[in-house]
C-alpha cells in the first residue's frame, strides 16, 4: 500500500513541478508519512528543489492524547500543530 501510494506522490511531484509550491501528504500511520516524506526529500534533491521546514507543519487527526513519533524532512524535526 505505501509502494503505491510513493507512485502515486512521484507522479504527482512530477505534474506539479512547475505549477505548485504546496503540498499535502496523507497517511494512515506516522511510518508511512516518513517513507513519503523521505520520497518527497528524494524528489527534491533530484530535481535541486529546497524545502522550507520552518513553513512545513504536520497535523495528526485522531484520539487526543495519542503517543506517536515525530516527523523529520532530512534530519529536521517537522513542527506538529
Amino acid at each position: 500500500m505505501v509502494l503505491r501510494r510513493l507512485l502515486r506522490l512521484y507522479i504527482h511531484l512530477n505534474q506539479v513541478y512547475h505549477n505548485s509550491d504546496d503540498l499535502v501528504l496523507l497517511a494512515d500511520s506516522n511510518e508511512d508519512l516518513q517513507v513519503m516524506l523521505d520520497a518527497v526529500h528524494g524528489f527534491c534533491r533530484k530535481f535541486r528543489i529546497q524545502l522550507n521546514v520552518k513553513k512545513t507543519e504536520v497535523v495528526v487527526f485522531g484520539k487526543k492524547g495519542t503517543n506517536h513519533s515525530a516527523i523529520y524532512y532530512n534530519g529536521r524535526k517537522i513542527k506538529e500543530v
